[in-house]
């Protein structure tokens, strides 16, 4: 299990700056538009779940080394719950919050635009192998007949179509978000270090490459 260390002045500068240049990076790569997800067409959402669960994660390294970050999206009837962590260094930054009704609502008016239903991922075979995994897992309850189901893994750049990257940017911004919010709240711990807002620095860096 992951240990929570102290986090410094230091580590919330270096997410706020993460966060950033997170969206300048999401900016400079844009995707091509894909076929299947038309920005510039009129979307029909489908209504809100019955209930919902969205994780994605991307680690590299293990034990102590291990870096990278995570967050699940949990939904049970009313109830909306956000769990996650950015790890490096052996330090985690944790997040758990309780999502509102109007964030939730944009969150999955976005979220069902994409055709997640028993989506595959392809990895690029003429790829080398990476040093870093991850994984997507989407469970949706939308009626007593109808579910939306997918769970990918993967350790390759991907040849999947471009909603993919999109899907991840957004994600990975609110993780840096949510994780700010963390860092914002009052601490009784003594901060003796800025090891860990250095570990954030390199450990985000490396996974935005």
């Amino acid at each position: 299990m992951s240990r929570s260390f102290p986090v410094t002045p230091a580590a919330l500068a270096a997410l706020a700056a993460l966060a950033a240049l997170a969206a300048l990076g999401c900016e400079s790569r844009a995707p091509e538009p894909d076929a299947n997800v038309d920005a510039d067409a009129e979307r029909v959402h489908d209504p809100l779940p019955d209930a919902l669960l969205v994780r994605f994660r991307t680690t590299s390294g293990t034990g102590l080394s291990k870096e990278g970050w995570e967050i699940e999206v949990l939904q049970m009837g009313g109830e909306v719950r956000v769990r996650g962590a950015v790890r490096t260094a052996g330090a985690s930054v944790p997040i758990y919050r309780v999502m509102d009704g109007a964030e939730y609502l944009d969150f999955w008016q976005w979220l069902s635009a994409f055709p997640l239903d028993r989506h595959r991922v392809e990895e690029d075979p003429s790829a080398p192998p990476t040093e870093w995994r991850k994984s997507l897992e989407v469970d949706v309850v939308l009626g007593p007949e109808r579910r939306l189901l997918a769970e990918n893994e993967w350790t390759r750049p991907l040849r999947s179509p471009a909603w993919l990257m999109e899907l991840e940017d957004r994600l990975h911004l609110m993780v840096l978000d949510y994780a700010n919010e963390a860092l914002d709240e009052p601490s009784t711990t003594e901060e003796t270090s800025d090891e860990v807002g250095q570990g954030v620095q390199r450990a985000m860096d490396t996974l935005d490459e």
